[in-house]
């Protein structure tokens, strides 16, 4: 029998294990070295680390201990003989400290970490309740960034040989910008395969006293493109935390903020996290996890579970994209009126007649394009918006095809100059095919797109790929 775990369900085990541990204590290991801190043969899975590496200098000991490097060192975990680490990442940022910060705590359902700065007595330890399941075996190593001491404990069940275990596999994923880019979107996640996502931290240092820092414009999931496309849309930087109005100091299981340094409403930073628990985001074939930004310095980790080897299936989609815009549109009769972009021929200068517009070259991503990452004028500016999009697709003979499109909120889709059709949906994310007859040679798609408040909170994202009928 299979029990789901308490804090990832889709996480299931058997029910009958021993219990193991292993322990290493105080072993010196200098910069630049490698040091194996757990190895296991499987099945089995690793359910709680404990690590406490202390530098070898003993500052911990003295009142004006000032540490954010030296008790932090970098974390690789390799499952089932596979040579590439699927967690390659340092210690402090796998426990959700970010910004270049001295260790503080944090305890969620993820991880905690446990500091005591007390009288002559300072020190850290790092705890990870991520479930590490493997088939065949794991290895844990260590390289710190000074000379340490390390401490380390593991606890982890062994289960009988031959038993079937999950086939999900933890990984992680850390990207950073210093700053970011204005009113634009922050790469946080791109993976091709099927798994889900477990929790997601994220730093933001301000540099832009424009606004709070928490005027992003929320999160956009972009989740299996190639199979079947549809979307997750934030609210606002907190919002999506589980916060309201800002940042404040806080930590439950689930969610909670763990650093926030406080001058004015705009001058501040923070550290937020956010576990799924019973509610995970499932994806199939790809997930594209984007959040938007300002320009700030940014730091995300994602935590993810993936199936080893699974790859996003091949999709015929069109590899880039010019987008013009975004014009006006705040009603149905605007989003039929003709603007620039469709009078004009040939390219897309930025100009026609007296009507000027920015004009973007964006590329496909798991059969995705972003509209808002290309067409954000403002923090709520790109709502009641609309933009054009416009692609071409060679084909070697003429041939009937279907065009398919997953959107939000209204599309109209013209190919080679003829209209095929205006699609209007006005509560949520829908799929379409659109028959159509591809020319031999050159074809040109364009499409408008419009932009508004709905259950998706102003979601502008589309997905296009095309198949063949014949």
């Amino acid at each position: 029998m299979n029990l789901p775990d308490p804090n990832f369900p889709l996480i299931q085990l058997p029910a009958q294990f021993r219990s193991r541990r292993q322990t290493l204590r105080d072993r010196q290991v200098a910069v630049g070295e490698t040091k194996e801190v757990f190895r296991a043969r499987g099945p089995g899975c690793v359910r709680h680390i404990w690590i406490s590496p202390n530098p070898i200098s003993d500052t911990r000991f003295t009142e004006d201990y000032t540490d954010n490097s030296n008790t932090n060192a970098v974390l690789k975990i390799y499952v089932d003989d596979d040579r590439r680490p699927l967690v390659n990442m340092e210690l402090k940022r796998l426990c959700g400290v970010l910004l270049d910060q001295s260790p503080y705590r944090v305890v969620n359902a993820g991880f905690a970490v446990l500091t005591r700065r007390s009288g002559s007595v300072h020190g850290d330890s790092f705890n990870i309740y991520l479930p590490i399941p493997f088939a065949k075996s794991c290895r844990i190593t260590m390289e710190p960034l000074v000379d340490q001491f390390i401490r380390f404990m593991a606890d982890w069940q062994q289960f009988p040989e031959g038993t079937d275990i999950t086939p999900y596999r933890l990984h992680t994923a850390y990207r950073s910008e210093h700053p970011a880019s204005h009113h634009s979107s922050y790469l946080m996640a791109d993976v091709s395969g099927k798994g889900f996502v477990a929790g997601i931290v994220k730093g933001i240092r301000q540099r832009d006293y424009s606004d709070v820092i928490f005027h992003t414009g929320g999160q956009v999931w972009m989740i299996d493109g190639e199979t079947g496309p549809h979307v997750i849309r934030g609210y606002n930087e907190e919002d999506d935390f589980g916060l309201c109005f800002g940042y404040h100091e806080v930590m439950t299981r689930w969610i909670g903020c763990t650093y926030h340094r406080y001058g004015t409403e705009y001058d501040q930073d923070g550290v937020v996290y956010r576990f799924f628990g019973t509610d995970p985001v499932r994806f199939d074939s790809s997930l594209l996890l984007h959040c938007g930004c300002r320009a700030d310095d940014t730091e995300t980790v994602v935590y993810y579970y993936r199936v080893p080897e699974s790859q996003a299936p091949p999709a015929t989609s069109p590899e880039s994209w010019e987008i013009a815009g975004p014009f006006e549109c705040g009603n149905y009769e605007q989003f039929l009126h003709s603007e620039a972009p469709e009078e004009g021929t040939g390219a897309w200068t930025g100009q026609f007649q007296e009507t000027e517009f920015p004009v973007h070259s964006a590329k496909t991503e798991h059969t995705w394009i972003d509209f808002s990452t290309y067409c954000r004028d403002g923090f709520q500016d790109q709502l009641d918006r609309s933009a054009y999009a416009r692609t071409t697709i060679e084909s070697a003979e003429e041939r009937s095809v279907q065009i398919r499109f997953g959107f939000d909120d209204w599309l109209t889709v013209w190919l080679n100059g003829e209209n095929l059709g205006t699609f209007r949906h006005d509560h949520d994310f829908e799929v379409i095919s659109v028959p159509a007859r591809l020319k031999k040679g050159t074809n040109e798609l364009m499409v408008k797109l419009s932009n508004f408040e709905n259950v998706t909170h102003g979601c502008w994202a589309m997905s296009c790929s095309i198949d063949d009928t014949e």
